[in-house]
């Protein structure tokens, strides 16, 4: 449309009569229309999400060119998909978006792997949270090596990217294992420290209260370092890694309130000795900091 210095309003393709029908559409002919730049298959949907009143009102026409075309999405760079793809997922209509274009068949061309998890992903959406974008995506997906596919072509942030491995490596536990606030207090200090992803998992499950409870929480200071350890004569490389770790959980199971003098004068030892590790001087004087 174009509009001119006396205020008139050159309408040569019915653009105002579509605006008021929140109808979205290619100017003229839609498979001129992508063949000129493959990108506006991504922006079709974007736009759709913008404008359109129902979720699955789309004009065959417009459908069927977007799938004889969708191969054209190879040439696009990774980049360029993410950052339209990322904002489909967050708007209106999303899912159902979302599985059109999978009909359309845009999974290979962007990462995705041949078999996906549709019906995690319309759980997800079903839970009504305010997710990252990724991580509805990362919903589809059923492993690490997935998410790994997938970063490879859409180029994701390391943020992104970890998150979504996080979430398929660990939702399996959600449900069975953590239950209960301490649960997911004790994983995240236990096995990532990555207290802003335990977050997107608890809203990813929909569990709310949980949430709110951890998202107020505080990750204590585990009391011991590596320089302490090696002060109380622990053995290092892997061994201090190792009993770090079965120290660190023994301060956990207490709910992160063992001391760091009854972790060296009582538990080191037991630790050590369980490892079969006879190095640790029992008659020394321990060596702890403030």
């Amino acid at each position: 449309m174009f509009l001119g210095f006396d205020g008139s309003l050159y309408d040569y393709f019915f653009g105002y009569e579509d605006l008021q029908k929140r109808r979205v559409v290619f100017v003229g002919n839609p498979d001129q229309r992508i063949k000129e730049d493959f990108l506006r298959i991504l922006r079709y949907f974007r736009f759709y999400g913008r404008i359109a009143e129902k979720p699955n009102h789309h004009d065959k026409e417009t459908i069927d060119a977007i799938t004889e075309n969708i191969s054209g999405l190879e040439k696009i760079s990774g980049e360029r998909i993410w950052s339209e793809l990322k904002k489909i997922l967050k708007g209106n209509f999303a899912l159902e978006l979302m599985e059109e274009m999978l009909k359309c068949g845009i999974a290979k061309y962007i990462g995705l792997p041949e078999s996906l998890n549709l019906e995690e992903m319309r759980r997800v959406y079903g839970t009504k949270q305010d997710l990252q974008s990724i991580t509805y995506l990362a919903a589809l997906l059923d492993s690490s090596e997935d998410v790994l596919k997938l970063h490879s072509r859409l180029k994701l942030s390391a943020f992104e990217r970890d998150l979504a491995i996080f979430l398929a490596e660990n939702r399996k536990f959600v449900g069975t294992d953590l239950n209960e606030l301490s649960d997911y207090k004790k994983r995240c200090i236990l096995h990532s420290n990555r207290k802003d992803f335990y977050e997107e998992l608890l809203k990813y499950f929909g569990k709310e209260e949980i949430y709110r409870e951890f998202k107020d929480w505080n990750i204590p200071k585990f009391p011991l370092n590596g320089g302490i350890l090696k002060q109380n004569n622990c053995p290092s490389g892997k061994v201090m890694g190792s009993v770090m770790t079965e120290l660190k959980a023994i301060w956990a199971e207490d709910n992160f309130e063992t001391s760091q003098k009854d972790l060296l004068s009582i538990h080191l030892p037991n630790v050590l000795n369980k490892m079969k590790i006879d190095e640790f001087p029992s008659n020394k004087k321990l060596k702890t900091e403030r």
